[in-house]
Order: structure tokens, then C-alpha cells, then sequence
């Protein structure tokens, strides 16, 4: 029998971690999408995470950042992978609690 996920699973940490691999594994396990913010917005940009960061400056990274997560987190019973800086926007912690 498989768990039945009914709310976001949130992974965070630093680049290199895991996140996407363990996230992958777990989406996998429980039957569930799995997402991650950085690549969202790689995609959507046509940049790397670090380019849009030189080319367009933190403050804009962290607002695509923030929007992302907010879409993402709207999609219900997913997986998500983001990067570690993302919970010190009190906007995105404030949406990853609810």
C-alpha cells in the first residue's frame, strides 16, 4: 500500500544536497509530481540560476524565485525542491507553512 500524500512536501537546502535526488525518490515512492524552483526558472528564463543572479541581480532572482514556489505550491500534493536561500523571504516561508 502506498502512503497518499495531501499536502506539499517542501525540500530545502544548499546546492549539492540532495534535494532533487532525494526528492525524485520520495515523488517516485508516494506517486506524486515532483518539482524543483530552480529549474522551473531556468527554464522559463533561458539562464542558469547563477546567470540570472549576475546578469539581473539577487532582488529579481528572488522574486522569480517567490512566484515560482507560489505557482508551484497552488499545483497541492507535489514534491518541491528549492534552494536554501529561499526561506529567508518571510513570503515564501509564510507560503511553505500554510
Amino acid at each position: 500500500m502506498v502512503a497518499k500524500l495531501i499536502k506539499p512536501i517542501v525540500l530545502v537546502g544548499m546546492m549539492g544536497s540532495g534535494k532533487s535526488t532525494i526528492g525524485k525518490r520520495l515523488a517516485k515512492k508516494l506517486q506524486a509530481q515532483f518539482y524543483d524552483s530552480d529549474q522551473v526558472i531556468e527554464e522559463r528564463e533561458g539562464l542558469s540560476v547563477m546567470d540570472i543572479h549576475h546578469y539581473q541581480g539577487k532582488e529579481y532572482l528572488k522574486q522569480e524565485e517567490e512566484k515560482v514556489i507560489k505557482e508551484i505550491l497552488r499545483y497541492g500534493a507535489i514534491i518541491l525542491s528549492t534552494g536554501g536561500e529561499s526561506l529567508i523571504n518571510p513570503e515564501v516561508r509564510n507560503m511553505i507553512k500554510e
